[in-house]
């Protein structure tokens, strides 16, 4: 687990640092969120391995 800004992940991805993400992707509805995966190479070999809604707050745990 590394606690950090979406700088840091981005700087692990690319250094191919990581094997697994575990995330919670939130609904926005007014303005934009930060883009995790936004700056990263050109890494592709990510699948999901799990899914799980949360219905009352509309936001996915991959």
């Amino acid at each position: 687990m590394v606690p950090g800004s979406a700088n840091l992940v981005q700087s692990l991805l690319n250094a191919d640092f990581v094997n697994d993400i575990n995330m919670i992707i939130r609904p926005v509805i007014l303005g934009s969120g930060k883009r995790y995966l936004g700056c990263i190479g050109a890494r592709n070999d990510f699948k999901p391995i799990y899914t799980q809604l949360y219905e009352t707050s509309g936001s996915i745990r991959l």
